[in-house]
């Protein structure tokens, strides 16, 4: 298993009300969303994933306005087998 630390940043604006953050591989999955209020928010957010199997991982941030619309910035990434931790 393996350790993925990621650096999302988002221009804080005030139209933004969330952030959620996901990570999927096909047969593990995880979301959670935080209030990511206006410009008050912070620019970057860390985002650690831990005990992560071998595999093809996508990582998703999702920043939803006030409105409902949203916008996505996606990264593909893979952890490999037999590497020391």
């Amino acid at each position: 298993p393996a350790t993925v630390k990621l650096r999302v940043s988002v221009v804080p604006h005030a139209d933004n009300h969330s952030l959620c953050l996901e990570y999927d591989n096909g047969n593990l999955n995880r979301r959670s969303c935080q209030d990511h209020i206006g410009v008050d928010a912070p620019l970057t957010h860390w985002e650690t994933l831990k005990s992560l199997p071998a595999g093809d991982y996508v990582f998703a941030a999702q920043i939803i306005k006030r409105d409902g619309s949203y916008q996505v910035a996606t990264v593909a990434f893979k952890v490999l087998e037999g590497f020391p931790q």
